[in-house]
């Protein structure tokens, strides 16, 4: 953030040390942020909105109809943002049986928005509102949070929320955010008779919300990576197809 040009590149490198570490001291907290912002691959603040209490949706009336999600795109996200969606979109379609398609004259849809300062969310399940929101600020528009967002908007929780959830990993409630907590609640889902899956897209990683820079989950199977999948594994197709009978 300092070298952006080579005049700031002069003055920084040729501060002495005392100098340079009282600007960094006022400066940390903010590079801090951004730059923890910036390469960020899961959700930033609570990523759900609900109209339901529970999910991964035993309610029929709140999967989407004709296993199609029509969608738009809001001015606010960039080119190279848009073209990141429509590619992860195109990669959703060719895994699953659901399709994504731009929307034409539909009713009920999804709109890729980018409020600021709102972090990554989706609503739920189908909530039969136009332009129903993913929100994608900056910071979030990357191929992981993108589908993590896609599969809340078709209907499924978190997998560490499991009922579950404590036979395979330890939450470590003192490291979380005091308004993050309920991204750590256990809910009554349906899980399509699947086993806990490490790594679901759905996972959150074991630093995440953390208020103090500890860890706030581990694995109970050592060696378990998860929080880091590239794209849906195996098990989210199996169950998003079993979902939508497909």
């Amino acid at each position: 953030l300092l070298a952006t040009d080579h005049t700031s590149h002069w003055l920084v490198t040729h501060w002495s040390d005392n100098m340079l570490t009282k600007l960094l001291l006022i400066l940390g907290a903010f590079v801090l942020t951004v730059n923890a912002r910036s390469v960020s691959k899961r959700p930033l603040g609570n990523d759900i909105r609900r109209s339901y209490k529970y999910g991964a949706t035993p309610d029929k009336s709140l999967l989407w109809p004709g296993r199609t999600v029509p969608y738009v795109i809001g001015s606010a996200l960039r080119g190279s943002e848009r073209r990141l969606i429509q590619k992860t979109i195109a990669e959703f379609n060719r895994l699953s049986c659901m399709k994504w398609v731009p929307r034409k004259s539909e009713k009920y849809y999804v709109k890729f928005k980018a409020l600021e300062d709102e972090g990554c969310y989706s609503e739920l399940g189908f909530v039969r509102e136009r332009g129903q929101e993913i929100n994608l600020e900056d910071g979030c528009v990357y191929r992981e949070t993108i589908l993590h967002e896609i599969m809340h908007a078709m209907g499924f929780e978190h997998e560490h929320q499991r009922m579950d959830r404590d036979k395979y990993v330890k939450i470590y409630w003192e490291n979380i955010e005091a308004d993050s907590r309920d991204q750590f609640d256990k809910l009554e889902s349906d899980y399509l008779n699947t086993n806990y899956d490490y790594g679901s897209v759905m996972h959150y990683e074991n630093d995440a919300f953390t208020r103090n820079g500890r860890i706030t989950m581990s694995a109970k199977m050592k060696g378990v990576r998860f929080g880091e999948a590239p794209t849906l594994s195996k098990t989210d197709i199996v169950r998003l197809n079993r979902l939508y009978k497909c």
